[in-house]
């Protein structure tokens, strides 16, 4: 369900894309760990946020580029997901169990932010490139 609905959001920007990919295969990794105490969760959800991060900057600053109208909740969407990301961190460094919460979230996250708002910013994207064709 996750790749095939990333593939069909494919911006065609190679540094967003590629941010958006390496967020998923992070958090695919979180969430295939069987034991969610380990040095390896700790590595995925640092790698989760520092992807987090270059994927909402890069898609903020084409999305006030091109004047996309729902630029307001879709950022609020990744300072929700970064902030829940952070949140996750500080247990998992006094060796503590984040939870399958984060994971759950993660899954949430992606499966309704990419089938809503990335959805509806591909569609804008799309419409603004067939209008300058």
């Amino acid at each position: 369900m996750l790749d095939s609905a990333l593939r069909s959001l494919d911006l065609r920007i190679p540094e967003i894309d590629t941010d958006y990919r390496s967020l998923m295969e992070s958090y695919l990794s979180l969430a295939n760990t069987p034991d969610l105490t380990s040095e390896d969760v700790i590595q995925a959800v640092l790698d989760m946020i520092g992807y987090a991060s270059d994927y909402a900057a890069r898609e903020e600053v084409l999305m006030q580029k091109v004047g996309y109208p729902n630029f307001r909740k879709h950022k609020m969407d990744h300072e929700i997901m970064q902030r829940v990301l952070g949140e996750a961190l500080t247990p998992l460094l006094f060796g503590k169990r984040p939870g399958e919460e984060v994971v759950a979230f993660m899954e949430y996250f992606f499966i309704e932010h990419m089938t809503t708002q990335d959805a509806s910013f591909v569609s804008f994207l799309k419409t603004l490139h067939r209008a300058a064709s």
